[in-house]
């Protein structure tokens, strides 16, 4: 087993290990994004390490997994590959027979997310994006618009922090947001491919190359630099797809909001976290609490979601004074 490299996951230095050969080729390109941490780690990620398979305990299956949840060290099994999660501040993932790459891929997330459990710090299914406030949290499952929130951000010239992966805790003096770094996507009308002359748009123009094998067609974003460290948590606006041409903000309730972190949460399938996550989301839903409409029109979404991130700051702006 080879240290490949120390991380930085939301502060937090977390090791990774792989044998040589494809798992250290995986692990690299899991990690992508993420920078060094120059201390010693609390965690540690081991790839390519063999994952004991519960016996007779009883699993769920969820988006093509199985999920052992309910057992002293949690599994998850997908179609390339096991996760087992444990004892203690260790994640181990091995793959079937020349899927290691995509193993990685798939469960380097939840493998983080539970490193990070020590810390205090939970990882959410969310786009970051920072208002003036603050930071909003932009929480929602695969296809629900996370990338597009994103995207039509840095066409506004917004900082973002994240467009899959965000990071929160209670900090002193309320909650806090942090990106988990990877390479920004986004969908592939709104960018334009490197080389090209764009059109001149209401909003900046993206440009991007085309990520390799992906099924939605979507472009690796090129020249942005994600806002890192720690940031005030001034909202949550859950995703939602619209009927209506253009996206929009709206105002909703905590209810509303708890059930959207409570879906989103990476560890939600792991009984003792799902527990312990619970008294975190109930204090987050009670921030200003918004639904994020993305709008029907292709054509016109780039920009509607960009005006409608403007109108969402506005009105954290207005709660926050009074």
């Amino acid at each position: 087993m080879k240290h490949v490299r120390t991380i930085d996951v939301a502060g937090t230095p977390v090791a990774v290990l792989a044998p040589p050969g494809e798992w250290t080729e995986a692990a690299a390109a899991a990690t992508r994004g993420l920078a060094d941490h120059p201390e010693g780690p609390t965690g540690w990620l081991r790839l390519g390490e063999a994952v004991a398979i519960p016996g007779s305990l009883s699993h769920v299956e969820a988006d093509g997994q199985r999920l052992w949840g309910g057992c002293d060290v949690p599994v998850a099994i997908t179609a390339s590959g096991a996760l087992s999660l444990g004892p203690g501040p260790v994640a181990r993932i091995d793959a079937r027979p020349g899927l290691a790459g995509m193993a990685a891929r798939e469960l380097v997330a939840t493998a983080l997310a539970w490193l990070l459990m020590p810390s205090e710090i939970w990882m959410v299914h969310a786009a970051g994006i920072v208002l003036e406030p603050g930071a909003a949290l932009v929480p929602g499952h695969t296809g629900a618009g996370k990338s597009t929130a994103a995207a039509a951000a840095i066409a506004a010239d917004r900082q973002v922090l994240g467009d899959d992966l965000a990071a929160v805790r209670l900090g002193r003096a309320g909650p806090e947001i942090s990106g988990i770094a990877r390479p920004l996507t986004a969908p592939p009308e709104f960018v334009t491919p490197l080389g090209t002359e764009p059109a001149t748009p209401a909003v900046r123009a993206l440009a991007g190359v085309p990520m390799p094998d992906d099924r939605r067609g979507r472009f690796e974003l090129a020249g942005v630099t994600l806002a890192t460290g720690w940031w005030p948590l001034a909202a949550v606006a859950a995703l939602e797809h619209s009927s209506e041409p253009q996206s929009e903000v709206a105002a909703t309730d905590p209810h509303d909001a708890l059930r959207s972190l409570w879906n989103t949460a990476l560890l939600g399938w792991v009984r003792t976290v799902r527990q312990a996550w619970f008294p975190v989301a109930a204090e987050l839903s009670r921030l200003p609490a918004f639904r994020l409409r993305l709008g029907a029109d292709p054509g016109r979404r780039l920009v509607s979601t960009a005006e409608a991130l403007t109108a969402l700051e506005a009105r954290v702006r207005a709660t926050s004074i009074v």
